[in-house]
């Protein structure tokens, strides 16, 4: 296995992408890694990052300016190239992260978001920002979610934004918190949980309610009062 560069999940199994665009998935039943090199790997670059939607892969800026499909149970194959016309492909501009929950949506270093859907922009989303805040680096939402989240990994602050483009909140660990700067980000809304690693450390916090927030509002909300780091995922009946 080469450095592994990007993960996601695929009908509840994880998928793991490297440096040589191997991908390596998971399958639950025997407790095994699947690998496959992925098709056409020696004339794509290493993505910026990768999602799932109904199995199919996607690979963000293996190639300039697009969105790379692979279609579900062909990693083996050639990709498409997902983004169809021009204009979108013009709008692409220094990408840095992608989610899907059947639209996609690309953040790029200037905070706005891009939401596709087949092959086409269909609208952008500017956020709201705070003073100092930092270059985007994780975007993360998906079918089960009301809203999009943005992760500012530098500064540690996360944009909560629903998904007609309102910013509703956003997230920030107090200066005094162990930790104010993250590296990943998973987010779980039935909880009002979310859930950032740095380190070898994974940190659960209360997200708290945005709701109720006014229109054209955004709220500077604490992560947690005290993050607590976990040592192990908590199972619960």
């Amino acid at each position: 296995v080469s450095d592994l560069v990007a993960v996601t999940l695929r009908v509840g199994s994880p998928v793991v992408v490297d440096s040589k665009l191997v991908s390596y998935v998971y399958n639950a039943d025997s407790g095994s890694w699947n690998a496959q090199q992925l098709g056409s790997a020696d004339t794509l670059q290493q993505p910026i990052g990768i999602a799932t939607y109904d199995g199919n892969l996607y690979l963000l800026g293996a190639k300039p300016g697009q969105i790379s499909k692979y279609a579900s149970g062909q990693y083996g194959q050639s990709p498409i190239d997902w983004i169809t016309d021009d204009t979108t492909k013009a709008a692409m501009q220094s990408p840095v992260a992608i989610a899907i929950d059947g639209a996609i949506y690309v953040t790029l270093a200037d905070g706005k978001i891009l939401v596709m859907q087949g092959g086409k922009l269909t609208t952008t989303i500017t956020p709201k920002a705070s003073t100092g805040t930092s270059v985007p680096t994780e975007l993360y939402t998906g079918t089960d979610l009301q809203n999009i989240y943005l992760l500012r990994s530098e500064d540690g602050s996360i944009t909560r934004i629903n998904k007609e483009g309102k910013t509703l909140a956003i997230l920030k660990a107090p200066a005094d918190a162990e930790v104010t700067s993250f590296s990943g980000m998973a987010v779980d809304e039935g909880k009002s949980k979310v859930y950032l690693a740095q380190g070898r450390k994974v940190y659960e916090a209360p997200m708290g309610s945005a709701e109720g927030v006014p229109a054209q509002t955004t709220t500077q909300q604490s992560v947690s009062q005290t993050p607590q780091p976990t040592v192990r995922p908590t199972v619960e009946p």
